[in-house]
């Protein structure tokens, strides 16, 4: 019973650390080189 719980914990973890990648990766994706030159110019 225990190895069961572990292994949905490990699935949990996994999915959140998959969920955490890919909002990196879409707000990367998303940003525009214009706006990334204000932001840098503004500091």
């Amino acid at each position: 019973m225990g190895s069961i719980v572990g292994k949905l914990l490990l699935q949990v973890v996994l999915i959140g650390l998959n969920a955490f990648f890919a909002a990196t990766e879409i707000a990367v994706v998303s940003l525009n080189a214009t706006k990334l030159k204000k932001m840098e110019e503004e500091g």
